[in-house]
Parts: structure tokens; sequence; C-alpha cells
């Protein structure tokens, strides 16, 4: 009886096992499956997400391809980043569209490079507007906050990235507009307007000078020692531009003006409206 009694045990325990290895084996493959689908891993704490649905802008878009949304995403150090900037498809010429989307990755990345590279407890989220999208133009505008732990404010962030979709190519604001002691003055003489209200008296306290070194420099975040930074972006409508100011300021400021009023100043090299 006894002996009946032990060989019943010895198979049930093995049922149990069995079933239980089925079990982790089954949830394993989900795992797995579920990456693949969604996930490019880089490293152990560094990857980038690919999500799987298409989108059109629907606010300035004049062409017939479409993006996808891509993230940075880093937790390496105790850091928390994910960096959203868009990749383009649906383009027929795939070399143009490779060399396009590249260059939209490296820029959206470049914020990284205001951080020292061995940054521990970063927390950094950035999503990306697209300006203009256009068979001559693509405009990406990025907002987004940094914080690292224990320092005493935030970084309130805004950059932008311009690309010659012909060419392939990254477009600063000096490739767009002719920079000139009038062109400074039109942002003096409040010409543009701001789109802060609270900001309006912001730029009057820097020079001439001063504003022309921006706008000389702007669009260069990454590619040199500077950390006072301007961006531009294109719209249908107006030329927008970004200046870094101090926290207190508003961390960054915006000004927007009408082509027509700048007319004598753009370049015929690219038509936006």
């Amino acid at each position: 009886m006894n002996k009946n009694k032990l060989i019943l045990g010895m198979i049930i325990s093995l049922l149990i096992l069995l079933t239980a290895c089925d079990i982790n084996s089954s949830e394993e493959n989900i795992i797995t499956s579920q990456n693949n689908i969604s996930i490019e891993v880089e490293d152990s704490n560094t990857h980038t997400k690919e999500e799987n649905n298409n989108f059109e802008d629907v606010s300035a878009s004049k062409s017939d391809y479409t993006f996808i949304e891509q993230s940075y995403i880093s937790s390496e150090n105790s850091n928390n980043i994910i960096i959203n900037y868009p990749q383009l498809s649906n383009v027929e010429d795939i070399t143009k569209q490779k060399a396009i989307n590249a260059i939209i990755k490296n820029e959206s990345l470049k914020v990284l490079s205001t951080y020292d590279a061995s940054v521990e407890n970063l927390t950094l989220k950035i999503n990306y507007e697209i300006k203009f999208n256009d068979t001559d133009i693509i405009s990406i505008a990025y907002s987004g906050v940094g914080y690292v732990k224990g320092a005493a404010h935030p970084n309130k962030l805004y950059y932008t990235t311009n690309v010659n979709v012909e060419k392939a190519t990254k477009l600063r604001l000096e490739d767009m507009i002719t920079l000139d002691e009038k062109f400074v003055q039109k942002i003096l003489n409040g010409e543009f307007t701001v789109l802060n209200e609270d900001q309006e008296t912001v730029l009057s306290l820097y020079t001439n000078d001063e504003l022309m070194e921006r706008l000389t420099y702007a669009d260069t975040m990454g590619e040199n020692d500077r950390y006072t930074y301007a961006f531009s972006y294109f719209t249908e409508d107006v030329l927008g531009i970004s200046f870094s100011v101090p926290y207190g300021a508003g961390s960054h400021l915006e000004i927007e003006i009408h082509y027509e009023e700048i007319e004598s100043h753009m370049h015929d090299n690219i038509t936006l409206n």
C-alpha cells in the first residue's frame, strides 16, 4: 500500500513539473515575440523603439509620404531618457529616404551633447512637432524638459531640424535667409511676433552684435562649444526663430514673422509657399 502511494506521489510531482515548464516556456515566447516587434536593441541600457502606427502631418503637409515615430530610450547611468523623433517612409528613392532619416535622427539626438557624457540621474523627455512637410523642405521642432537630480532647476528645451528634401541635406537659417543688420533691426523693432507675451521685452536686453552672433550660429547645436543657441523653423506662412534665454526668462523664446515681410531677405533656393 505504501509503495503504491509512493508511486502515485511521484507521478503527480512529475505532472506538476511538466506543466510549470510549459507555462514558463509560453511566457518566454510571448515576451520574445513582443520585443522582436517593437524594439531594436543597441545595448543593454539603450535602444530604439519603433511604433507600429504610421501618421501623416495634418497641419502642414503638401507631400505624399508619411512618417513613422521612433524613440531613443536609455537607462544607462540611472538615467531616464526618451527622445521621440519622426522617420520618413513611403519615399520612392530609398537612398534619399535613408539619408534624410539619418539627418533627422542624428539632429534629434544632439540635445544629448548639452549634457556631460558621464551624466547620471538625468531625466530627459523630448517630443516633436512637424512644422512643415512638403516636397522641398521638412521642418521639425522638438521640445521637452531635462532635469539632473540635485540641480537647482530643470532645463526647458526647444530645438529644431530643417531638411532640404531634394538634396537630402540639413538646412540652417543662413541657408535660407540673408542675415544682416536690417534683419536684426526687424527683430529689435518688434516686427516679429513674440509667441509668449510675457517675454516681449527679453530680446531688448541683447545688443545688435549679440543677436547677429546668435543668428549666424543658428542650428549648430552639438557642432561647436557654444551653449547659447538659436534655432529656426519654417511653416507654410511664417519663419520662426527660437533663442535660448536664462531660466528666469523662460529658458527659450520663440518669434515668428510672415514671409512677405522678409521677402527681400529670403533666398530663392527653396519655395515655402
